[in-house]
Parts: structure tokens; sequence; C-alpha cells
């Protein structure tokens, strides 16, 4: 595995943990440190990713369309 497909791994894998911390919980109710457990990950991880929780949520509807 190269280095590209680790970061598109775990790119996806935040995608995936946001899509169940945003379907418990809504998106006001959502943290980013929520996401981050369910992903395996420290919190920071995610904002080398993306900007904001906004994004993040862009990133989720759009992998599901």
């Amino acid at each position: 595995m190269n280095q590209g497909q680790k970061l598109g791994g775990k790119r996806e894998a935040i995608i995936q943990a946001a899509l169940q911390v945003f379907s418990e919980k809504g998106y006001h109710n959502a943290r980013m440190e929520e996401v981050a457990t369910v992903a395996g990950i420290g919190k920071g991880t995610i904002y080398e990713y993306f900007d904001s929780k906004l994004q993040l949520f862009q990133a989720v509807l759009e992998n599901s369309i």
C-alpha cells in the first residue's frame, strides 16, 4: 500500500465515522472529538483532511450520492 492509498483510506474512515456520528446526533450536536473516537484517530488528524465540521459534513453528503 502506498502513501496515497493510506491517506485515502484514512479520509474514507473519517467520512464513515462522521456519517455514523451525524446520523446518531445530527449536525449541530455532533462533535469532532466523537468523529475522531469512532474513526480511531486523534481529533487533530481530522483537520489534516477537512478544514471544518461543515466541510466534513459536505464530504459525507457527497460520498452518499
